[in-house]
């Protein structure tokens, strides 16, 4: 459903925001990443996790340790707030 809200938010922004949908995190694309920092100077990684230690903001560190001479800005994770999944009793 991200990829879906990512891509309907980007036609606001025609030639100025790409959605690289990263289907399998393993192996990752991290060349397809790369080039995209490294074509924009920025990155936003959009996820349904909750971030509290999640693959995104570990992608996101990756981004920034690796890309931090092409950013033009930090590195943005977006995604729910921390929530457990089962009520606690």
């Amino acid at each position: 459903m991200g990829v879906h809200w990512a891509k309907a938010a980007s036609r606001d922004y025609p030639g100025r925001v790409e959605v690289l949908d990263l289907r399998t995190l393993n192996p990752l694309d991290w060349e397809a990443v790369l080039a995209a920092v490294h074509r924009h100077g920025k990155a936003l990684v959009l996820t349904e996790e909750p971030l509290l230690n999640s693959f995104a903001e570990s992608l996101a560190g990756r981004i920034q340790r690796q890309c931090f001479q092409q950013l033009d800005a930090p590195v943005f994770t977006l995604g729910p707030p921390t929530c457990p999944l089962l009520p606690s009793t």
